[in-house]
Protein backbone atom coordinates (compact mmCIF):
# COMPACT_ATOMS: atom_id res chain seq x y z
CA UNK A 1 0.00 0.00 0.00
CA UNK A 2 1.37 3.75 -0.50
CA UNK A 3 2.58 5.80 1.84
CA UNK A 4 0.30 8.97 2.85
CA UNK A 5 2.32 11.04 1.69
CA UNK A 6 3.23 8.90 -1.90
CA UNK A 7 -0.65 8.92 -2.06
CA UNK A 8 -1.55 12.56 -2.00
CA UNK A 9 1.51 12.91 -4.43
CA UNK A 10 -0.07 10.53 -7.33
CA UNK A 11 -3.42 11.87 -5.96
CA UNK A 12 -2.11 14.85 -7.66
CA UNK A 13 -2.11 14.07 -11.11
CA UNK A 14 -5.19 12.60 -11.44
CA UNK A 15 -7.52 13.45 -14.42
CA UNK A 16 -9.61 11.01 -14.32
CA UNK A 17 -11.31 9.12 -11.87
CA UNK A 18 -13.46 5.63 -12.85
CA UNK A 19 -16.13 4.64 -10.32
CA UNK A 20 -18.19 1.09 -10.11
CA UNK A 21 -21.32 1.30 -8.96
CA UNK A 22 -22.38 -2.04 -7.20
CA UNK A 23 -20.33 -2.60 -3.76
CA UNK A 24 -18.34 0.52 -4.35
CA UNK A 25 -19.96 3.69 -5.13
CA UNK A 26 -23.18 2.21 -4.55
CA UNK A 27 -24.59 1.44 -0.93
CA UNK A 28 -25.58 -2.29 -0.30
CA UNK A 29 -29.65 -0.77 -1.09
CA UNK A 30 -28.19 -0.09 -4.78
CA UNK A 31 -28.10 3.90 -4.32
CA UNK A 32 -25.64 6.74 -4.31
CA UNK A 33 -26.10 8.53 -0.60
CA UNK A 34 -26.68 12.07 -1.21
CA UNK A 35 -23.27 12.90 0.11
CA UNK A 36 -21.63 10.63 -2.36
CA UNK A 37 -24.01 12.66 -5.17
CA UNK A 38 -22.45 15.80 -4.11
CA UNK A 39 -18.94 14.74 -4.05
CA UNK A 40 -19.02 13.33 -7.51
CA UNK A 41 -20.56 16.34 -8.93
CA UNK A 42 -17.92 18.31 -7.47
CA UNK A 43 -15.43 16.34 -8.52
CA UNK A 44 -17.02 17.08 -12.34
CA UNK A 45 -17.53 20.82 -11.58
CA UNK A 46 -13.82 20.91 -10.54
CA UNK A 47 -12.70 19.59 -13.99
CA UNK A 48 -12.17 15.96 -13.36
CA UNK A 49 -13.46 13.32 -15.91
CA UNK A 50 -15.63 11.24 -13.78
CA UNK A 51 -16.51 7.91 -15.77
CA UNK A 52 -18.93 5.34 -14.06
CA UNK A 53 -17.60 1.81 -14.88
CA UNK A 54 -19.95 -0.69 -14.25
CA UNK A 55 -21.25 -4.35 -14.91
CA UNK A 56 -24.65 -3.20 -15.82
CA UNK A 57 -26.22 -1.57 -19.32
CA UNK A 58 -25.63 1.67 -19.98
CA UNK A 59 -29.83 2.18 -20.34
CA UNK A 60 -29.70 1.10 -16.58
CA UNK A 61 -27.65 3.11 -16.07
CA UNK A 62 -28.35 6.53 -17.48
CA UNK A 63 -32.00 5.49 -16.72
CA UNK A 64 -31.99 4.53 -13.07
CA UNK A 65 -28.59 5.84 -11.42
CA UNK A 66 -26.44 8.18 -13.01
CA UNK A 67 -28.17 11.80 -12.72
CA UNK A 68 -24.81 13.78 -13.04
CA UNK A 69 -24.45 16.85 -14.74
CA UNK A 70 -20.94 16.80 -16.67
CA UNK A 71 -20.12 13.21 -17.34
CA UNK A 72 -18.65 12.57 -20.48
CA UNK A 73 -18.38 8.81 -20.90
CA UNK A 74 -19.36 5.70 -19.14
CA UNK A 75 -18.30 1.91 -19.30
CA UNK A 76 -20.95 -0.18 -19.29
CA UNK A 77 -21.55 -4.50 -19.58
CA UNK A 78 -18.08 -4.96 -17.51
CA UNK A 79 -16.28 -3.00 -20.38
CA UNK A 80 -18.27 -4.21 -23.60
CA UNK A 81 -18.99 -1.03 -24.03
CA UNK A 82 -17.50 2.91 -24.24
CA UNK A 83 -20.66 5.10 -24.52
CA UNK A 84 -20.24 8.67 -25.19
CA UNK A 85 -22.94 10.48 -23.02
CA UNK A 86 -24.11 12.97 -24.57
CA UNK A 87 -24.65 11.71 -27.74
CA UNK A 88 -25.69 8.01 -26.48
CA UNK A 89 -22.89 6.83 -29.23
CA UNK A 90 -21.35 3.27 -28.60
CA UNK A 91 -17.08 4.12 -29.47
CA UNK A 92 -15.82 0.84 -28.23
CA UNK A 93 -17.58 -2.63 -28.30
CA UNK A 94 -16.17 -6.33 -27.53
CA UNK A 95 -19.14 -9.05 -27.77
CA UNK A 96 -19.02 -12.66 -27.67
CA UNK A 97 -19.89 -14.36 -31.02
CA UNK A 98 -22.94 -15.29 -31.60
CA UNK A 99 -22.36 -19.34 -31.87
CA UNK A 100 -19.70 -19.56 -28.97
CA UNK A 101 -22.29 -17.81 -26.82
CA UNK A 102 -24.91 -20.30 -27.99
CA UNK A 103 -22.67 -23.75 -27.89
CA UNK A 104 -21.31 -22.24 -24.12
CA UNK A 105 -24.88 -21.77 -22.84
CA UNK A 106 -25.79 -25.08 -23.74
CA UNK A 107 -22.69 -26.52 -21.82
CA UNK A 108 -23.54 -24.26 -18.60
CA UNK A 109 -27.72 -25.12 -18.50
CA UNK A 110 -27.08 -28.66 -15.70
CA UNK A 111 -29.87 -29.42 -13.42
CA UNK A 112 -29.66 -27.06 -11.13
CA UNK A 113 -27.95 -24.33 -12.40
CA UNK A 114 -29.49 -21.07 -13.85
CA UNK A 115 -27.55 -19.93 -17.34
CA UNK A 116 -28.39 -15.92 -18.44
CA UNK A 117 -27.48 -13.64 -21.09
CA UNK A 118 -27.26 -10.09 -22.09
CA UNK A 119 -28.59 -8.87 -25.63
CA UNK A 120 -26.53 -6.71 -28.10
CA UNK A 121 -29.60 -4.37 -27.57
CA UNK A 122 -30.33 -0.71 -26.17
CA UNK A 123 -31.33 -2.37 -22.63
CA UNK A 124 -28.78 -5.43 -22.81
CA UNK A 125 -31.88 -7.01 -22.44
CA UNK A 126 -31.61 -10.20 -19.82
CA UNK A 127 -32.88 -13.55 -20.91
CA UNK A 128 -32.65 -16.04 -18.65
CA UNK A 129 -33.06 -20.14 -18.05
CA UNK A 130 -33.03 -22.46 -15.62
CA UNK A 131 -34.08 -26.54 -15.82
CA UNK A 132 -35.95 -25.90 -12.68
CA UNK A 133 -38.89 -23.16 -12.53
CA UNK A 134 -39.65 -24.17 -9.23
CA UNK A 135 -35.67 -23.08 -8.01
CA UNK A 136 -35.73 -20.06 -10.10
CA UNK A 137 -38.68 -18.45 -8.60
CA UNK A 138 -38.10 -19.60 -4.70
CA UNK A 139 -34.74 -19.15 -4.77
CA UNK A 140 -32.92 -17.17 -8.04
CA UNK A 141 -35.53 -14.22 -9.36
CA UNK A 142 -34.70 -11.21 -7.83
CA UNK A 143 -36.16 -7.64 -9.48
CA UNK A 144 -34.94 -6.84 -12.38
CA UNK A 145 -34.64 -10.75 -13.46
CA UNK A 146 -36.80 -11.77 -16.16
CA UNK A 147 -40.39 -13.18 -14.97
CA UNK A 148 -40.27 -16.72 -14.13
CA UNK A 149 -43.06 -16.81 -16.60
CA UNK A 150 -40.21 -15.72 -19.61
CA UNK A 151 -37.87 -18.84 -18.10
CA UNK A 152 -36.25 -21.05 -20.87
CA UNK A 153 -36.27 -24.47 -19.41
CA UNK A 154 -33.48 -26.11 -22.61
CA UNK A 155 -32.14 -25.47 -25.90
CA UNK A 156 -30.84 -22.42 -24.46
CA UNK A 157 -28.38 -21.71 -27.28
CA UNK A 158 -31.09 -22.26 -29.82
CA UNK A 159 -32.51 -19.25 -28.17
CA UNK A 160 -29.78 -17.25 -29.02
CA UNK A 161 -28.95 -18.79 -32.49
CA UNK A 162 -32.69 -17.84 -33.29
CA UNK A 163 -31.90 -13.98 -32.78
CA UNK A 164 -28.42 -14.54 -35.09
CA UNK A 165 -26.85 -11.59 -32.67
CA UNK A 166 -23.63 -11.63 -30.93
CA UNK A 167 -23.58 -11.66 -26.86
CA UNK A 168 -23.13 -9.02 -24.15
CA UNK A 169 -22.41 -11.30 -21.60
CA UNK A 170 -23.34 -14.62 -19.99
CA UNK A 171 -23.81 -15.53 -16.41
CA UNK A 172 -24.02 -18.31 -14.52
CA UNK A 173 -25.28 -19.06 -10.73
CA UNK A 174 -24.52 -22.91 -10.29
CA UNK A 175 -25.16 -25.53 -7.42
CA UNK A 176 -22.32 -25.65 -4.74
CA UNK A 177 -23.47 -29.52 -3.67
CA UNK A 178 -22.80 -30.35 -7.35
CA UNK A 179 -20.53 -28.38 -9.28
CA UNK A 180 -17.54 -26.27 -8.68
CA UNK A 181 -15.57 -22.86 -10.18
CA UNK A 182 -13.05 -25.97 -11.21
CA UNK A 183 -15.40 -27.29 -13.23
CA UNK A 184 -16.19 -24.60 -15.25
CA UNK A 185 -12.85 -22.68 -15.50
CA UNK A 186 -11.30 -25.66 -16.60
CA UNK A 187 -13.82 -26.46 -19.24
CA UNK A 188 -13.63 -22.34 -20.81
CA UNK A 189 -10.06 -22.70 -20.77
CA UNK A 190 -9.86 -26.20 -22.76
CA UNK A 191 -12.39 -25.69 -25.29
CA UNK A 192 -13.13 -21.17 -25.39
CA UNK A 193 -9.92 -19.46 -25.43
CA UNK A 194 -12.27 -16.39 -27.17
CA UNK A 195 -14.06 -15.80 -23.86
CA UNK A 196 -12.54 -14.55 -20.39
CA UNK A 197 -14.34 -15.14 -17.06
CA UNK A 198 -14.46 -14.12 -13.02
CA UNK A 199 -16.12 -15.42 -9.96
CA UNK A 200 -18.74 -13.25 -9.17
CA UNK A 201 -20.23 -14.23 -6.29
CA UNK A 202 -20.02 -17.49 -3.95
CA UNK A 203 -21.32 -19.41 -6.99
CA UNK A 204 -21.56 -17.79 -9.97
CA UNK A 205 -19.71 -16.74 -13.00
CA UNK A 206 -19.75 -13.63 -15.34
CA UNK A 207 -18.67 -14.55 -19.35
CA UNK A 208 -17.80 -11.92 -21.22
CA UNK A 209 -15.35 -11.69 -24.53
CA UNK A 210 -11.82 -12.10 -24.52
CA UNK A 211 -11.47 -8.32 -25.32
CA UNK A 212 -13.91 -7.34 -22.87
CA UNK A 213 -13.13 -6.03 -19.62
CA UNK A 214 -13.21 -2.80 -17.35
CA UNK A 215 -9.17 -2.39 -17.76
CA UNK A 216 -9.09 -2.48 -21.32
CA UNK A 217 -11.99 -0.69 -22.06
CA UNK A 218 -10.49 2.03 -19.44
CA UNK A 219 -7.25 2.21 -21.75
CA UNK A 220 -9.20 2.65 -25.02
CA UNK A 221 -10.84 5.32 -23.00
CA UNK A 222 -7.59 6.98 -21.84
CA UNK A 223 -5.65 6.64 -25.15
CA UNK A 224 -8.44 8.72 -26.90
CA UNK A 225 -8.47 11.38 -24.35
CA UNK A 226 -4.84 11.46 -24.31
CA UNK A 227 -4.31 10.07 -20.76
CA UNK A 228 -1.62 8.17 -18.89
CA UNK A 229 -1.97 5.79 -16.41
CA UNK A 230 -0.69 7.57 -14.02
CA UNK A 231 -3.61 10.51 -14.30
CA UNK A 232 -6.10 7.78 -13.94
CA UNK A 233 -7.78 6.79 -10.45
CA UNK A 234 -10.36 3.60 -10.06
CA UNK A 235 -12.33 2.79 -7.57
CA UNK A 236 -13.42 -1.72 -7.74
CA UNK A 237 -14.36 -4.15 -5.41
CA UNK A 238 -14.77 -7.08 -7.72
CA UNK A 239 -13.09 -9.31 -9.68
CA UNK A 240 -13.80 -7.42 -12.72
CA UNK A 241 -12.45 -4.43 -11.60
CA UNK A 242 -9.26 -5.86 -10.89
CA UNK A 243 -7.92 -5.13 -14.34
CA UNK A 244 -8.89 -1.93 -14.46
CA UNK A 245 -7.06 -1.43 -10.80
CA UNK A 246 -3.67 -2.83 -11.61
CA UNK A 247 -3.98 -0.79 -14.88
CA UNK A 248 -4.47 3.11 -13.11
CA UNK A 249 -2.00 5.05 -11.68
CA UNK A 250 -4.15 4.52 -8.01
CA UNK A 251 -6.32 2.06 -8.07
CA UNK A 252 -8.46 1.97 -4.44
CA UNK A 253 -10.26 -1.19 -3.06
CA UNK A 254 -12.75 -0.96 -1.37
CA UNK A 255 -12.76 -2.90 2.44
CA UNK A 256 -15.40 -5.01 1.39
CA UNK A 257 -13.83 -5.90 -1.37
CA UNK A 258 -13.01 -9.52 -2.50
CA UNK A 259 -9.10 -10.41 -1.73
CA UNK A 260 -8.18 -9.80 -5.22
CA UNK A 261 -9.44 -6.55 -5.71
CA UNK A 262 -7.63 -5.84 -2.70
CA UNK A 263 -4.36 -7.40 -3.77
CA UNK A 264 -4.26 -5.57 -7.06
CA UNK A 265 -4.80 -2.05 -5.45
CA UNK A 266 -2.38 0.75 -4.55
CA UNK A 267 -4.69 1.65 -1.57
CA UNK A 268 -8.01 0.30 0.60
CA UNK A 269 -10.39 2.59 1.82
CA UNK A 270 -13.18 1.51 3.82
CA UNK A 271 -16.82 -0.02 2.77
CA UNK A 272 -19.33 0.93 -0.06
CA UNK A 273 -21.91 1.42 3.10
CA UNK A 274 -19.71 4.31 5.35
CA UNK A 275 -19.66 6.45 1.93
CA UNK A 276 -16.01 5.46 1.39
CA UNK A 277 -15.23 6.67 -1.93
CA UNK A 278 -16.74 10.06 -1.22
CA UNK A 279 -14.57 10.46 1.43
CA UNK A 280 -11.76 9.53 -0.41
CA UNK A 281 -12.49 12.37 -3.53
CA UNK A 282 -12.92 14.82 -0.75
CA UNK A 283 -9.60 14.57 1.08
CA UNK A 284 -7.83 13.87 -2.08
CA UNK A 285 -8.81 15.23 -4.77
CA UNK A 286 -11.47 18.43 -3.61
CA UNK A 287 -9.08 20.01 -0.86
Amino acid sequence: MMRQEQLAETARRIRLVAVDLDGTGLTDEKEFTPYTRRTLQALIDRGYQVVPTTGRSYYGLVENLLKLDGVKYAITADGAFVTEHETGTRIWEKTIPCETAASLADELLEDGNCVYYHRNDARCTHVMACTDRELYENHIWRPGFPDPKGLVTEHFGDCIRELNEDVVKIGLFFDLEAYSFERYEGLMQEKYPEISYFRADRNSLEITSCETSKGKALAFLAGRLGLDPSEICAFGDNGNDVEMLRYAGLGVAMGNAIPAAQEAADHIIGTNNEESVAKFIEAYFLK
